[in-house]
């Protein structure tokens, strides 16, 4: 058996369906849950005494320039933060606008990340500098990947929470920077990150014993919120490349939504197999998921798999 590396998309005869009664249950649901991918987000890290502590740097950040923000504990001082904070009980000062804090992050698999934190005006501080904004850079060859729109803190000394939604980062090492506005107070960053779907075939072998074949695939991260199919089809190869044009498809197998992991055994009787293609002599059977292209995945590369004739 071999596994393809590519999708293609291709023009087939619809073929008969599998009656998903007889072939498919339904899997356990199990919800992607999302991951926090940033170190003391919310500048509980180092522990200060009460008031503004202008020598203590947050832990897991880097600050520029160095010395710029600092950890805030309580509202005491020249230009206390509003209280209650949003999380905990330190937040994140600053003393220069235009001033960052940045931290790295990797992505094992490709990702949907959203960005939230909180920013404030600090009482009785002017209203010049309550800007931020957040860049997110590729530290392979420092391309910035992600840019996020300006937010402005509340000037009546309320916290407000902000929300970026990122998009999608494929595997790699980055970079998140913060631009920091000079008047603001900032607390409890969370960059969520949640692996995307990933479909993958998983088997497709001859049964040896009833006759037909049979084959698998696993939803992973699902539960699949786009319901899709999987086929069979004739080729004259092992890749998708070399399915056969116009050839009939052997058979259609719906793939519902809320789907999620390791699919039953799907068996496809002989009958399916009794009239292949006279436009091309075929040498293979390939199995291929989603063959559409309706599910974004982590990986697009492993929905296919070929059975030798």
């Amino acid at each position: 058996m071999e596994t393809t590396s590519s999708i293609v998309k291709f023009a087939t005869t619809a073929g008969p369906r599998i009656p998903a009664v007889v072939l498919i249950s339904l899997l356990c649901v199990v919800a992607a849950t999302g991951q926090n991918l940033l170190v003391n987000g919310s500048f509980e890290q180092d522990v200060v005494g009460p008031g503004i502590t202008w020598h203590v740097q947050p832990s897991g950040w880097v600050v520029s320039p160095a010395g710029d923000a600092y950890l805030v504990r309580g509202n005491s001082g020249r230009f206390p933060p509003p209280i209650p904070f949003p999380d905990g009980g330190q937040v994140l000062g600053v003393m220069s606008d235009g001033s960052t804090i940045s931290q790295g992050f990797s992505l094992a698999s490709s990702s949907s990340l959203t960005l939230t934190f909180w920013d404030a005006h600090e009482t009785t501080a002017g209203l010049n500098g309550l800007s931020s904004w957040v860049t997110i850079q590729n530290t392979a060859d420092n391309t910035v990947v992600a840019t996020s729109p300006t937010f402005q803190a509340n000037s009546n000394d309320t916290w407000k929470q902000n929300s970026w939604a990122v998009g999608t980062l494929p595997t790699g090492n980055y970079r998140l920077t913060v631009r920091l506005g000079g008047e603001a107070v900032y607390d409890n960053f969370i960059l969520e990150s949640s692996a995307l779907l990933d479909l993958v075939a998983t088997s497709l072998t001859w049964d040896t014993v009833n006759g037909g074949a049979t084959f698998q695939y696993t939803v992973n991260n699902g539960p699949l919120q786009t319901a899709t199919t999987a086929k069979l089809l004739w080729a004259s190869g092992p890749t998708a490349a070399d399915i056969i044009p116009g050839a009939p498809e052997i058979v259609t197998q719906p793939i519902p939504a809320g789907e999620s992991g390791q699919s039953p055994v799907i068996r496809v009787a002989a009958s399916y197999f009794a009239t292949p293609p006279t436009t091309r002599t075929p040498t293979h059977v390939l199995l291929v998921l989603d063959p559409d292209n309706l599910v974004q995945e982590s990986n697009e590369n492993n929905n296919f798999l070929a059975l030798q004739l």
